[in-house]
């Protein structure tokens, strides 16, 4: 009899709970379904990917790739390039190959289409599980179950899996709104030397790991393998900057001619294609002018 209360009681707390969960998460979908977000207006992916839509193209990798989409810079790449776009480039560290990977994947999967794929590749997210695994990428995406079941499914750090959840209860999170700038006018005034130095360190914080290195490239292979799978063109694009960054280098150029053979995939290097600092807000980010400028000159010619 007392275990029989004892079921009752636990299925009826349990049964509370996620009553409880479950309006919680409707009232977060509820909240942040009442602010449509353009892809300029967010630093977030889960708030600007739609479902069943086609693009013509898909922008992927860290900051590098998401400056085309800030500031409304996405407005003027789809008028150079006659396109539409949508760009899922992660900012502030969150542009691991895992993210990345994560994030395509959770695009697909939400019925979306993307005639050509430009993934902006950097050496650094092969170095450490800090720009992967155990990045809080999380942070500005909203709770979403394909979400949450491909960071499972690519062992995402536990911390990280709890403060995605955590994070969506804070003022910051239900207060958001859209927002952004017009145009990226900032100028870098000059090209410092120790500033590169310490935006390298900044970057590289582990030494290399041919162990790790194999990982990140076996997970990038998988996202060439999605992209073709749901058949789009990919390509990968070294992104421009002032850091004259070879740190790794030569090895990502190794890997990606290994997948342009079994492939069939392109990549450019234009690392050091542009010096102009005035094109550039900082060392390694183009501003709206840099932008404008690479998709003129470099961009346009790959994807027509």
């Amino acid at each position: 009899m007392q275990a029989q209360r004892f079921f009752i009681k636990i299925s009826v707390f349990v049964l509370i709970n996620s009553i409880l969960i479950w309006l919680s998460l409707e009232a977060l979908h509820f909240i942040e379904g009442s602010n449509p977000y353009q892809n300029w207006e967010t630093e977030s992916d889960g708030l600007i990917i739609p479902k069943n839509k086609p693009f013509d193209l898909l922008l992927m990798g860290s900051s590098h790739a998401r400056i085309f989409a800030r500031d409304k810079n996405l407005l003027r790449v789809d008028s150079i390039l006659h396109k539409n776009t949508i760009d899922i480039g992660k900012g502030g560290g969150g542009g691991g190959i895992v993210s990345n990977l994560i994030l395509l994947k959770y695009f697909y999967a939400q019925g979306n289409a993307a005639e050509q794929v430009v993934y902006f590749i950097d050496a650094w997210p092969f170095f450490s599980r800090k720009w992967n695994e155990d990045n809080y990428f999380l942070t500005n995406e909203p709770i979403r179950f394909q979400l949450f079941k491909e960071c499972l499914n690519k062992h995402i750090d536990r911390d990280v899996l709890l403060n995605y959840f955590k994070s969506k209860y804070t003022i910051d999170w239900l207060e958001q709104k859209p927002q952004t700038r017009e145009i990226n006018n900032d100028v870098l005034k000059d090209v410092s030397p120790e500033a590169i130095k310490k935006r390298l360190a900044s970057l590289y914080i582990e030494p290399y790991d041919e162990q790790l290195f194999n990982h990140y490239a076996k997970l990038l292979e998988e996202v060439v393998q999605i992209a073709q799978a749901h058949h789009s063109k990919l390509t990968f694009i070294f992104p421009s900057t002032l850091l004259d960054d070879n740190r790794g280098k030569d090895k990502v150029v190794q890997l990606l001619s290994g997948f342009k053979t079994k492939y069939g995939v392109g990549f450019y290097d234009y690392s050091n294609a542009i010096q102009d600092n005035n094109l550039f807000y900082d060392h390694d980010h183009l501003n709206t002018k840099g932008v404008v400028y690479f998709t003129e000159k470099y961009l346009k010619p790959i994807v027509h």
